[in-house]
């Protein structure tokens, strides 16, 4: 979950349902980021503190507008970028929410046609041992796994 999701669920809900609440939303948060927040909003509502203030309409829509604006803005996607190593060297993956838009080998940028992506799976053609795939799984976490790549043989002059 991440820190504007608890930071909202901590500043409207009672405080003696926070720590079971943020427990629950913890445990949903792999479904993706725009679930998270219809959970979290839909907890804020319905476990309010505010409950009491916002008896009147307008109040209400005051309070739907700032959560509302919360929500869309906190669940662009940010790209950010993974750096990782094996014996064979080093690659980097860019990311664009959960999904890979660019790789690099050895410092050298992938072509996007080598980029094959499926749900929970990255497979950059050619980029493994001799000329094999590089199989890379991907967590619903944003993680990675791959099995490390042989070093690659050194040459002589």
């Amino acid at each position: 979950m991440t820190t504007a999701t608890a930071t909202l669920v901590r500043w409207l809900v009672d405080p003696a349902r926070q720590e079971e609440l943020l427990g629950d939303l913890e445990e949903l948060a792999g479904r993706g980021p725009g679930r998270l927040w219809l959970d979290v909003v839909s907890v804020c509502v319905r476990q309010s503190r505010l409950v009491a203030a916002v008896r009147s309409p307008s109040r209400l829509a005051a309070v739907v507008a700032v959560l509302a604006a919360v929500a869309m803005s906190s669940t662009a996607p940010a790209l950010r970028t993974v750096r990782a190593v094996d014996p064979a060297g080093e690659f980097t993956l860019e990311f664009d929410g959960a999904r890979v838009v660019h790789a690099t080998l050895d410092g050298a940028p992938v072509p996007p046609h080598r980029l094959v992506q499926q749900p929970g799976r990255l497979v950059i053609r050619g980029g493994g041992d001799a000329g094999n795939d590089l199989d890379i799984q991907l967590a619903s976490d944003g993680s990675f796994y791959w099995s490390a790549r042989s070093p690659r043989p050194t040459t002589r002059p």
